[in-house]
């Protein structure tokens, strides 16, 4: 986009560099061609003057008497009528200035190469603030069901959540997608700084290879979450996990 610019800021300024050149040389060839036309007028008015000679003297008495004679001298003067082009002239720096200043109207709107990677780089902590934090998963799979057990927290930045639904997808070895299945947090209000645990019953009889854990609010919108487990918490036998609640329940 920037070298879309660029190329945009040195056209117009090409365009405006050549147009003053053709606009300098047309002034000049009509000036030349006025200054041409007025030399052609005084010559025809000299030649008429020196045809009008009187052929025999003529007594001054005999001539009338004519008052106030006006000069005949601008007779044959060229006006010339004011010359357009310093119109045209101004028409074409207006233009080539609305062009200019929309190309840097348009690159000052375009967001720089370093804003764009800052947004890109933002820290892994600024991009997960008011997501759900998973604090704990389990799972134990029986000869007819999946269960998996949970603990989910609401981070203290977060917004005050209700009737929020655990959803669990089920894949089998080869990626195939075998069943799913949901249940409701075991706290239906969910403020700021809560955590409630959560358990899923998938009912499934071919064994999991893996599964795949989600939030939906009480509309159906998913709610973004993030792994907060540690290593602790991601091994070992099926166990209840205890509810815990900060704050008023």
């Amino acid at each position: 986009m920037e070298s879309v610019l660029i190329v945009i800021t040195l056209v117009s300024l090409a365009l405006t560099i050549a147009l003053a050149v053709v606009l300098a040389r047309l002034m000049r060839d009509e000036r030349r061609r006025s200054e041409a036309r007025a030399a052609v007028l005084r010559e025809m008015a000299d030649a008429v003057a020196h045809d009008h000679v009187l052929e025999e003297p003529v007594d001054e008495l005999d001539l009338p008497l004519v008052a106030d004679v006006q000069p005949a001298g601008d007779l044959f003067v060229h006006r010339e009528p004011g010359s357009v082009w310093p119109r045209r002239v101004a028409v074409a720096a207006v233009i080539a200035s609305l062009v200019t200043v929309a190309a840097l109207a348009l690159r000052s709107t375009d967001p720089s190469p370093a804003s764009v990677t800052q947004a890109n780089t933002r820290p892994a902590a600024a991009q997960t603030e008011g997501l759900l934090e998973l604090l704990s998963l389990k799972q134990t799979q029986g000869s007819d069901r999946l269960t998996i057990v949970g603990l989910v927290q609401n981070p203290p930045d977060g917004a005050l959540l209700s009737k929020v639904k655990a959803t669990a997808l089920l894949f089998g070895a080869d990626g195939a997608f075998l069943a799913s299945g949901g249940a409701p947090l075991d706290f239906t209000v969910l403020r700021p700084g809560d955590e409630s645990p959560f358990v899923i019953d998938v009912p499934v009889t071919v064994p999991v290879a893996r599964y795949r854990v989600g939030f939906r609010s009480e509309d159906g919108r998913v709610i973004g979450h993030v792994d907060r487990r540690t290593a602790a918490t991601m091994a070992g036998s099926l166990e209840t996990v205890p509810p815990r609640r900060r704050g008023p329940s």
